[in-house]
């Protein structure tokens, strides 16, 4: 099967994008204040586009053709689905960025293994693809590819260019993702199919009029990673000696002089 061929199925894996800005520089509002226009021009490199947009005193959420984006004055939360080409708004993203003087401080892209890997378009066609591309933008970050050999696996890229004491960082990460759930556990919830009636076994104690789901643009997105700490631990060694300084992508800075050893972040 063809890259460009037409998946064999919805393919419900969600890539996720997360970056966090320095804080300090630029305006206060810093991403909120790209305009509705450029937000469209992103996400049409990615393939999707807004839907609706909900906004409260700290975030901006949208609606996505698929899934969502969540954006905060020093932090952006993007899920896509399907056959999008998430990391393909990356370049626009960061020259958006750059003009508002904010600067990359850390970023990481996951998801899992997908359903149907042959639906997938560039650059998202494997894992070496997309780190490939990733490492073209973030030259430091280091990827991960946790899980068993037989299993399901998760795919983690992380470039961090945290400088800041690490008790300054309280960020935490809880990922949930269910798949092939029992029948009868998931006639309770009210994300269930209406037309698909419960199992008779359980038909007592399946809600009469289930609530329906809320929009994701009703909640402020709820997934923080982990701290600086933890970031830094996870990390391999390579990641935090000091590197010879090279051209740099405009919105990240050089490596500071970190080591390994004399990083507090890194003690167990």
């Amino acid at each position: 099967m063809s890259a460009e061929a037409p998946s064999p199925g919805f393919e419900g894996v969600e890539k996720v994008l997360e970056i966090d800005f320095a804080p300090g520089l630029g305006e206060a509002n810093g991403l909120r204040d790209i305009p509705r226009a450029d937000w469209d021009a992103v996400l049409t490199d990615a393939k999707c586009t807004i839907l609706a947009r909900l906004s409260s005193g700290d975030v901006d959420s949208y609606v996505l053709s698929e899934s969502s984006l969540f954006v905060y004055p020093r932090k952006l939360v993007l899920k896509t689905c399907g056959t999008t080409t998430l990391l393909m708004c990356l370049p626009r993203l960061l020259e958006l960025t750059q003009r508002l003087s904010l600067r990359v401080e850390w970023v990481a892209y996951t998801r899992k293994d997908f359903q149907f890997p042959a639906a997938q378009k560039y650059p998202h066609r494997g894992p070496k693809e997309e780190i490939t591309y990733l490492k073209e933008l973030f030259p430091e970050g280091s990827a991960f590819l946790m899980g068993p050999v037989t299993g399901d696996h998760w795919l983690v890229f992380v470039a961090d260019y945290v400088d800041r004491a690490t008790t300054e960082c309280v960020d935490r990460t809880l990922d949930m993702m269910m798949f092939g759930i029992d029948e009868e556990v998931r006639a309770g919830m009210p994300c269930a199919p209406r037309e698909a009636p419960p199992p008779p076994e359980c038909a007592a104690r399946a809600p009469t009029n289930p609530s329906p789901p809320h929009p994701p643009s009703s909640h402020p997105p709820t997934r923080r990673w982990p701290s600086c700490s933890s970031r830094t631990r996870r990390a391999s060694p390579t990641t935090l000696t000091c590197l010879p300084r090279r051209a740099y992508p405009p919105c990240c800075p050089a490596r500071s002089s970190r080591s390994f050893a004399s990083s507090p972040a890194a003690t167990p």
